[in-house]
């Protein structure tokens, strides 16, 4: 997850109890069974995740917690007040960021998410039925799962993205089809 839009009604509430539970993340040796959370990639890309949060700090953002590395060692991290335009969720960042922005019109919500250049899958979480259909309608992006994360899948369902996120679907029956080549054959 990477943006998360929170309606202002439960910022706060939500907020805290997401601190909570990102602060309880055990971080460390991969291979360590009492390790929750391990390394990312490469140096380069901790360096890159660290140098867009000093940028939305310098910006704006507010870190909430986390935003320490050691060499591939990133802690989870969560900031808030994010410009939508900042590179930590402007782009794909492949680090531990959540990167929170709060809206009350969910019409300006889906145009900010739009304006983007990816759009991958999106979660939404409400019971108001008239919105799921609102957000399910307008967002574009590649999947929408309703009171579900974004990270959601199923392989019997098709994954993939919109505009610069990914290129075309995966899934066990996308991939049959990908994977092989049709003969015609007319006698």
């Amino acid at each position: 997850m990477k943006k998360l839009y929170l309606h202002k009604d439960i910022e706060q509430v939500f907020t805290q109890r997401l601190l909570a539970a990102v602060d309880a993340i055990k971080f460390g040796d991969p291979s360590s069974d009492d390790t929750d959370m391990g390394t990312v990639i490469d140096l380069p890309a901790a360096q890159e995740v660290a140098q867009r949060l000093r940028a939305s700090v310098a910006g704006g953002a507010k870190l909430l917690t986390g935003g320490n590395h050691e060499n591939t060692l990133f802690s989870p991290t969560v900031i808030s007040d994010v410009e939508p335009n900042s590179a930590v969720i402007a782009d794909e960042t492949f680090g531990p960021v959540i990167a929170i922005r709060s809206f009350t019109d969910p019409n300006a919500a889906i145009a900010e998410v739009n304006a983007g250049a990816f759009g991958l899958q999106a979660g939404v979480f409400t019971n108001d039925h008239a919105l799921i259909k609102t957000f399910s309608r307008e967002l574009m992006v590649g999947g929408v799962m309703v009171n579900e994360g974004p990270d959601f899948r199923a392989e019997h369902v098709p994954f993939g993205g919109v505009k610069r996120s990914g290129l075309g679907r995966e899934g066990v029956r996308i991939a049959l089809r990908e994977m092989s080549e049709q003969k015609v054959v007319i006698d």
